[in-house]
């Protein structure tokens, strides 16, 4: 445990937000590697988990415009489109678990509405509004 190597693909270097959603994610899976308590849930959990531990850390905006991006492209010649997606909760899982970090440390989520990207902060507020109405 005392070597461990986190490989990086270079190609997630860049934009900055999938840098720090990589870094963040990287770190959880250190510091879930290093702990000395029993390991939670089984192998197959351990992406999951580590994506949890990096929202519980406070990356959880970062993780959540990082997991799915699209974009188009063209000119005279040619057009087309692109994707691409960091993490391995889906977006929606990623909002309910901000939403669990905000409501549990008392953060305002409207100061999130210029950062996150429109669709996930409505989604952020419907999960906090189920998570108020104690379902």
């Amino acid at each position: 445990r005392s070597n461990i190597i986190s490989p990086l693909q270079w190609t997630s270097l860049s934009p900055p937000l999938t840098l720090i959603a990589t870094f963040s994610h990287e770190l959880s899976h250190y510091l879930l590697l290093t702990n000395d308590t029993e390991r939670l849930g089984s192998v197959e959990d351990e992406e999951f988990l580590t994506d949890l531990l990096s929202i519980a850390s406070g990356f959880g905006l970062f993780l959540a415009n990082a997991r799915f991006n699209f974009s188009q492209h063209g000119d005279a010649i040619s057009q087309g489109w692109r994707y691409s997606g960091a993490g391995y909760l889906t977006e929606g899982e990623i909002i309910y678990a901000l939403s669990m970090f905000n409501k549990r440390y008392g953060h305002n989520s409207d100061q999130l509405e210029k950062y996150l990207k429109s669709n996930l902060f409505k989604l952020l507020k419907k999960s906090e509004k189920y998570l108020s109405s104690g379902k």
